[in-house]
């Protein structure tokens, strides 16, 4: 519903390149393989439930890890108001644990990363050891 609403105004917005600028705007036509995972925090009743919908689809479809977070009866964007509402707080610490729980996923696969590599100079070491 959104993108028929602001459709007039993409065009000038994307350079007035016609069609093809609309789509060059919107992540939903562009390829979402080799993504970063995604946290979606949206509500039911926004203007952009649809294409955030269609979003979190699109990304699942790519193989890329996303977590989606609706709400109901809130607006767009409504986590920025956090220290208004209780739902913004509510979702900005779900958001804050997500991010936590990812980096302590990634510290974990960095950590095998580099013990990998320093298995492998070890073993070319006493490969250009034996050779020697």
């Amino acid at each position: 519903r959104l993108y028929e609403f602001v459709q007039p105004k993409l065009i000038a917005a994307c350079g007035n390149k016609g069609e093809e600028g609309k789509r060059v705007a919107s992540p939903l036509f562009q390829d979402c393989g080799n993504l970063c995972p995604h946290f979606l925090s949206f509500a039911s009743h926004e203007a952009c439930v649809d294409d955030n919908r269609a979003f979190v689809d699109k990304l699942r479809a790519s193989g890329v890890a996303v977590t989606p977070s609706e709400r109901p009866f809130l607006w767009h964007a409504y986590p920025l108001f956090a220290c208004f509402v209780p739902e913004g707080r509510e979702e900005m610490e779900r958001i804050v644990t997500w991010v936590s729980q990812l980096n302590d996923h990634f510290k974990l696969a960095f950590k095998a990363a580099e013990a990998t590599a320093a298995a492998t100079a070890t073993g070319a070491q006493l490969t250009k050891t034996k050779l020697q």
